[in-house]
């Protein structure tokens, strides 16, 4: 049991961040505001307006292609709002990876960081398949039938031939990226402009134009040339095409960019290979993640067509996105701690379960028993006593110090959860008399959060597969899926009515717990709608991964190899800065009168504290 213990809490021990090198960094930091916003609106603007339209306008949705645009922007923006938070927590490179590591654990970290993977090799694969799909409609497919007559490929579930175009674009921006990044995005700005020209004027262009049949095109490689062309807007035909040249470098440059960096960051904490975190000394790049990705996207370009590498991507990203917003809603729940008043540079925080008097014997507790505590001039310094309060005071957040309180999830708490606890079970869950998170709120919040995760799932498994049930209002399908939805709102209901952590961060995500709830649900809804196909090779990469976690990473990360264990409910920086052994706090001195003296042990990782250790400082 003990060893089974152990192994959990390897797996959701939490990295700690080390805020006075927090802005240091080998990679070249040479990217402006404008370059990031160029980047970023390269990305978007690429395959899916130039290519996946057309195929999804014409195979599957038809006019209705905007709705099923409009459901994925939904599905984006809500996890946009989650990863916003993320990051306002943590101001550190790595994307949801190192948010997830530093808030949430090892293990989670590791598998939306896998998934992110997934979503940048595949999303520069399918964008690279674009690419040459498209330029090749403007030369009447004279790739695509030169290797289908020369070299086919007869192999089920891969493309009719080998894209030897896609694939040498895909090096040839592998390239472009390790040399420098600031070179790559002088060209990526130049591009993305002329892209936003384009799509401007096929906006103002295309509203005299208007018709429905447009909707069903001969052509899915190049829907909008080939709308303008028939028409009659010949010079129209090749502006787009221009265009579509420029938007699928531009989002192939985009895709591409992160995918080295969160290949990095793993790297670097050890929970994948540590060769993949060299930094090239001359262009301050991950140079071998850089070619190995770009050239493992490359063959992915190569051999699979545009469908299924975007099916590929899909399930990637909305696994990534799922993650986060439960990861959110988790932290938000989190507990408080109450911090001495003492100088922060000097005195490290008391993690809550530590001091929470929950976790102390009555007898250890200021005020137990029949006599109260007084201090040498006589005063009440019980706990809620004006003279405690004067003695052990809330630290305003500021500044450092509110990056430091949002990375523990650890803000200073104002009173006791000990005159809050309830014996009562429906108080409990519908009306905590807590005004901040307890050991207990929190343990409910994961509980509940654990539970509607697995009713989604469940009620989604239903809508999709009794459609026909439903339509036909048969009383039992309706129900059950009544039953099932209804036992959703409540555990949210339940969610909603604990306290919230309030710890200062630059942003929050608002209609908390709804919307991180609402996002799990359309992004599990739009996994479970992908092909069996999909979810195989899926299940292929995450065997992989779990493969090379379990066997390399979790014992040869970071944390494993400094020993270090920070586990839910424990403030990170009370435990050190990354690389060293965790410090424990502990009064050496039971007096009421000063901020409590304090030494400091330095303790391994899975070293156990003595019982009256564990009681906390006020003994």
């Amino acid at each position: 049991m003990v060893l089974l213990n152990r192994f959990i809490q390897r797996l959701v021990r939490r990295k700690p961040i080390d805020l006075s090198t927090v802005n240091q960094s080998p990679l070249a930091r040479v990217l402006t505001l404008l370059d990031l916003t160029a980047l970023g609106i390269g990305s978007t603007l690429g395959a899916g307006i130039y290519v996946v339209a057309g195929q999804v306008a014409r195979e599957t949705a038809g006019p209705s292609v905007v709705l099923s645009f409009f459901i994925a922007a939904v599905a984006s923006v809500m996890a946009g709002l989650c990863y916003a938070e993320f990051g306002s927590r943590v101001p550190k490179t790595g994307s949801a990876y190192v948010y997830s590591y530093v808030t949430v654990g090892e293990l989670a970290a590791f598998v939306i960081g896998w998934n992110l993977i997934l979503e940048y090799v595949i999303g520069t694969a399918s964008v690279a398949r674009a690419w040459s799909a498209n330029f090749d409609s403007l030369i009447n497919n004279t790739i695509q039938n030169f290797f289908e007559e020369h070299l086919p490929l007869k192999v089920a579930g891969l493309s009719p031939y080998p894209d030897f175009f896609s694939f040498g674009i895909t090096l040839l921006l592998t390239v472009i990226l390790a040399v420098g990044v600031k070179e790559s995005t002088t060209f990526n700005n130049i591009f993305t402009g002329v892209n936003l020209l384009v799509v401007l004027y096929v906006i103002i262009c295309g509203l005299f134009k208007v018709d429905i049949n447009n909707w069903y095109l001969s052509k899915t490689d190049a829907p909008l040339p080939e709308a303008f062309d028939r028409v009659g807007w010949g010079v129209a035909k090749y502006i787009i095409a221009v265009g579509a040249v420029c938007g699928l470098s531009t989002s192939l440059l985009g895709a591409m960019f992160p995918m080295p960096r969160v290949i990095y960051a793993m790297a670097g904490d050890g929970v994948i290979f540590r060769f993949l975190s060299t930094i090239n000394k001359r262009f301050k790049t991950p140079l071998v993640a850089t070619i190995l990705s770009g050239f493992l996207a490359g063959v992915m370009a190569m051999l699979f067509d545009l469908k299924e590498l975007v099916d590929m991507m899909s399930i990637g990203t909305l696994l990534a996105y799922t993650l986060v917003a439960v990861s959110v809603l988790i932290i938000r729940y989190r507990v408080h701690v109450v911090v001495p008043e003492h100088p922060q540079s000097q005195l490290p925080p008391i993690p809550a379960f530590e001091t929470s008097p929950l976790y102390m014997e009555e007898s250890s507790l200021p005020g137990a028993g029949t006599k109260r505590d007084e201090d040498e001039n006589g005063e009440d310094t019980a706990p809620g006593s004006a003279s405690f309060d004067n003695h052990v005071q809330t630290k305003d957040v500021s500044s450092e110090e509110m990056y430091r309180d949002s990375q523990c999830l650890l803000p200073a708490a104002q009173d006791s959860p000990l005159q809050y606890e309830s014996s009562n079970l429906l108080k409990r869950l519908f009306r905590p008399l807590a005004a901040d998170p307890t050991q207990q709120t929190q343990k409910l919040v994961i509980y509940c959060v654990g539970i509607v995760s697995a009713i989604i799932i469940v009620f989604n498994t239903l809508i999709i597969y009794l459609e026909a049930y439903l339509v036909k209002k048969s009383f039992w399908a309706i129900i059950l899926v009544a039953v099932v939805g209804l036992t959703a709102i409540l555990m949210v209901v339940i969610i909603a009515c604990q306290p919230q952590n309030k710890a200062k961060v630059n942003f929050k995500v608002p209609f908390l717990p709804v919307l991180p709830v609402i996002s799990t649900f359309v992004n599990i809804y739009l996994m479970l709608k992908l092909s069996a196909a999909t979810w195989i090779r899926f299940g292929v990469w995450m065997a992989l991964g779990f493969l090379i976690y379990f066997g390399y990473g979790l014992m040869h990360s970071t944390l494993e190899r400094d020993n270090i264990l920070v586990v839910s409910g424990r403030p990170p920086d009370s435990y050190g800065a990354v690389g060293h052994s965790p410090v424990v706090p502990t009064l050496t001195e039971p007096s009421y009168d000063s901020p409590p003296a304090y030494s400091e042990q330095i303790l391994p990782a899975d070293t156990e504290q003595s019982p009256k250790d564990k009681t906390g400082p006020l003994q």
